[in-house]
Order: C-alpha cells, then sequence, then structure tokens
C-alpha cells in the first residue's frame, strides 16, 4: 500500500451549494441548551412550550416482555428540538461503538466524528448532493443499489460504472485498479473521480461480500485516485462470516456446508484501514433494529461529517427525537457503549448484550438463505433455467441470472406476476433508468416462509419455461 498522504483539505470535495452553506446561529444554540445547566433561562430559539405537547410518557416493550419507560427529562427532550448531529449521549455511545468496531488508525481517528440521520438513505442523499454536480464523477459498481441510482442520476454526474466480479465477491477491484492507471499514464483524461461508492459486505443486490485483501486494494487505489470512498454497509450485521462457492459441483454439499458454518469475526471494514481520511462509512439500524425508526448514522471526518450537518440544518433540522430516544434507551439496557474501547477485558467491541441480538439476527437470515438456495438449486439451478451469481454470505438477497434472456423486466411483471411471484427485475440496478436492461432478477428471502420460498421458485420456474415457450 502507498505511503500514507492523508487528506489535508476537503474544500476540493464539496460543490458549490455545499461551499455556500453556512451554519444557522439558531441551530448552534441547541448544542448549548443540551449541556446548560439547570438554572439556563433561554429566550433564545423559537423552542414549543413543552407543557403544551399532549404526550406525557413513551414507553416499548421488548420481545421478551422487558419494558422500557423514559423518564420525563428523556421524554421532553425526544419531543423538543435536538442539535442536529444527535441526541448528545447517543451520538457519544455511537462514538464508541464505532471506535470499538473499526478503530480507524492514526489521524484519520483523531479527526473521526458521528452523526445521526433519518436512516443511511437519507445520509447518502445529503452526501451526494454536498459532493457532487454535473462535473465531478463517481465510481459505482454495476449492478447497484437502486436508491443510490435514484440519488445519483438527478445529479446528472458522469458515472464511472464497474462490473462485479466473475468470482462473486463484489466490484471488480482490478477494473478500479486500471482505471486508475490509466489517470496516472494519461490514457485517460478528464477530471478523476471524486467518490467510490461501494457497497462491501452482502450487496446490494448481488449479495456478495468483499474479501478483506480487496477491501485493501480497493482502498490503496482510492489512494492513487485522489477520491474519497463511500462505504454504505447497511448489512454489516447480517454476516454470516462464511464464503460458499456458487460454481461447487456439489450443490447439497454446498448448503450443507453453509448450514453448518460457524459465523467468524466480521470482516473489517474500509473506515478500519483509513490512514489518510478519505473514508466516509454509513451505518444503518434498520435491519437490525427497526426500518420504520428511521435511524442510520455516518462516520468519518469531522469535516465531512459537519458538511452533511450544515446541509440537515437547511432541510430536516434533525432526525425524529422519539426515534432516537427509544435507540438510546435500549442501548442503556443493553450496555451499547457504555465503555470507552478497549474494555476493561481487554475486547475492542463495546456492543454490550446487542452482540447477542446481532447473533440471533444474522442466525435467522443465514437460516432463510439456506432455504432460499436449496429452492433455487431444486427449481432453477438443477434443471438449467437459471444460474446464482453468488451465494449470498450475508444480507437478504439472492442475485439470479435467467439466460437467454437481455432483459426480465417482461418475465418479472408479466409471467412471473401472473404465476403468482414477485421478484424486482436486475434493470432496477443498472444506471440508464427506463433504457436499462439485465438478465438477473433480485430475490428477497428475509420474510417469506421456507415453504414460500421452494413455491416461489417453484412458480417462477414455470413463469421462465413459458416465456421460452412463446
Amino acid at each position: 500500500m502507498p505511503t500514507s498522504v492523508p487528506v489535508e483539505s476537503y474544500a476540493s470535495f464539496l460543490n458549490t451549494r455545499a461551499a455556500r452553506r453556512k451554519p444557522s446561529p439558531i441551530r448552534a444554540l441547541q448544542a448549548v441548551l443540551a449541556t446548560a445547566p439547570a438554572g439556563l433561562i433561554s429566550l433564545g430559539g423559537g423552542m414549543p412550550n413543552p407543557a403544551l405537547f399532549p404526550f406525557s410518557g413513551i414507553s416499548v416493550t421488548l420481545r421478551d416482555g422487558t419494558v422500557l419507560s423514559l423518564s420525563e427529562e428523556s421524554v421532553r427532550a425526544a419531543l423538543q428540538y435536538s442539535p442536529t448531529p444527535g441526541i448528545p449521549e447517543l451520538v457519544s455511545r455511537l462514538e464508541r461503538v464505532q471506535r470499538g468496531e473499526h478503530s480507524p488508525p492514526g489521524a484519520a481517528g483523531d479527526r473521526m466524528a458521528v452523526m445521526v440521520g433519518t436512516g443511511s438513505q437519507d445520509l447518502l442523499a445529503k452526501a451526494f448532493d454536498t459532493f457532487l454536480d454535473e462535473e465531478t464523477p463517481v465510481v459505482i459498481e454495476a449492478p447497484t443499489y437502486s436508491g443510490t441510482l435514484a440519488a445519483l442520476e438527478p445529479i446528472g454526474c458522469p458515472l464511472i460504472t464497474i462490473p462485479s466480479s466473475t468470482d462473486g465477491t463484489g466490484i471488480d477491484v482490478g477494473a478500479v485498479e486500471e482505471l486508475a492507471a490509466a489517470f496516472e499514464s494519461g490514457e485517460r483524461a478528464g477530471p478523476r473521480p471524486r467518490l467510490i461508492y461501494v457497497i462491501p459486505t452482502a450487496g446490494n443486490p448481488t449479495g456478495a461480500t468483499m474479501p478483506l485483501e480487496n477491501r485493501r486494494r480497493l482502498y490503496a487505489a482510492a489512494r492513487r485516485l485522489g477520491s474519497l470512498i463511500i462505504e454504505d454497509d447497511p448489512y454489516r450485521f447480517l454476516d454470516f462470516g462464511e464464503v460458499v462457492d456458487p460454481a461447487d459441483a456439489d450443490a447439497d454439499a454446498a448448503a450443507a456446508a453453509a448450514r453448518s458454518s460457524t459465523p467468524v469475526a466480521r470482516t473489517p471494514s474500509l473506515l478500519s484501514m483509513d490512514e489518510d481520511g478519505r473514508v466516509l462509512r454509513f451505518d444503518s439500524f434498520s435491519k437490525l433494529l427497526s426500518a420504520g425508526l428511521r435511524i442510520g448514522t455516518v462516520t468519518g471526518p469531522k469535516e465531512l461529517v459537519d458538511a452533511l450537518g450544515l446541509h440537515a440544518q437547511a432541510s430536516c433540522l434533525h432526525t425524529s427525537g422519539v426515534s432516537q430516544a427509544l435507540v438510546l434507551e435500549l442501548f442503556r439496557h443493553w450496555g451499547v457503549g457504555d465503555k470507552t474501547p478497549p474494555a476493561e477485558d481487554g475486547s475492542a467491541r463495546c456492543m454490550g448484550d446487542m452482540e447477542a441480538h446481532i447473533a440471533e439476527v444474522a442466525s435467522f437470515y443465514r437460516s432463510q438463505r439456506d432455504a432460499c438456495i436449496e429452492a433455487i438449486n431444486k427449481h432453477l439451478r438443477d434443471p438449467g433455467l437459471a444460474e446464482l451469481y453468488a451465494v449470498p454470505s450475508g444480507g437478504m438477497f439472492a442475485w439470479i441470472k435467467v439466460p437467454g434472456l437481455a432483459d426480465t423486466t417482461a418475465l418479472v411483471k408479466e409471467r412471473a406476476a401472473a404465476a403468482g411471484v414477485l421478484f424486482v427485475p436486475g434493470s432496477a440496478f443498472v444506471p440508464g433508468g427506463g433504457s436499462a436492461h439485465s438478465a438477473f432478477v433480485r430475490a428477497s428471502f428475509s420474510v417469506a416462509s421456507h415453504e414460500q420460498l421452494d413455491e416461489a421458485f417453484r412458480r417462477f420456474a414455470s413463469a421462465i419455461r413459458d416465456s421460452g415457450s412463446d
């Protein structure tokens, strides 16, 4: 890996709109109020009188029957305006979690900051709107998350598409290295990519997880290009800690190996190797706690996180206080972020009892994955009707190719729907909007029962056969 070259200034990464944003003097008062002594009399910000709010208490019941009731003070904080980065105690706990989970080295660790957002999707959209314009390229994998395309394509920025690797390990890092070499040699002219966007764990839609060595190579390529890395990692805690070869001649043996695998330590993140301060990491609690709470985080250099904070000050002000307060109360109950890493027992992580919940969630989705792969092998792969890009090593998606079709949209919307099964056509994950084509479909195995998964792929097999008879 090249010698560390810390990013000294982030001004060149901001677009014109972001460079014009200034801190809100009224929003700045929220930080003062959050730490003010009890006797402070505020005649500052236009905060509504909490005595008129119709709510007097908030409590939730956990699945084990435990009732969590917010204190009067917590209820007041939840219902009132709060600092843009998040409720201070929640942010502090999240900072300890991120340091324990990722431990960014050197100067990047010293400059690390965390902000709470209304889901990672909202934070990603703010990031793209902060860094990109019509002249600034961004590197993305093709296929990639449709929500990312929905945020990028209206900006009009040039999309440098890198294909997924042929070995089922996500973005083709070799192609990114070739891109860097082309800019270095002068073979490729024009602006270098300002951002590299990647989903390193259980990619959506492919289900692929980048091996550690590929992550190291991608970081090195970002250094050569002078790019920031947008590490979108909502499925990190749905990592099964295993890799299964989809080309295994013995499909039953591959499925059995997947079922018997014991999860290992989560693959080190790109943030964990960020010596320069060029990684902006996005996490989500939607898959782990609740999608409806809309709680996500962005972690990275303070200057970049603050730039997203200025965007939030002019839009949503802050994420729902009620959602934040519920997550904070759960974290207190579970002991998440109680300790400053490394803990007294020598462990780096400070997840508390949430680690057991993470294991339960990952185990459930691993079982769902196994049932999905078994059904795909039985109804699609063995009869030669479809191919699996990779056995997912995490997450909740399988990426399936239907050979002989240039595009699966009609198959999904007409034949499959008529047969009583629904997928997402692969074109939804390819840049190009209505003109995009793909021979793939994405299947989600998160909600359907094992019996329903088997029946779904039986119906899909029937739809493929019917389409071939036309």
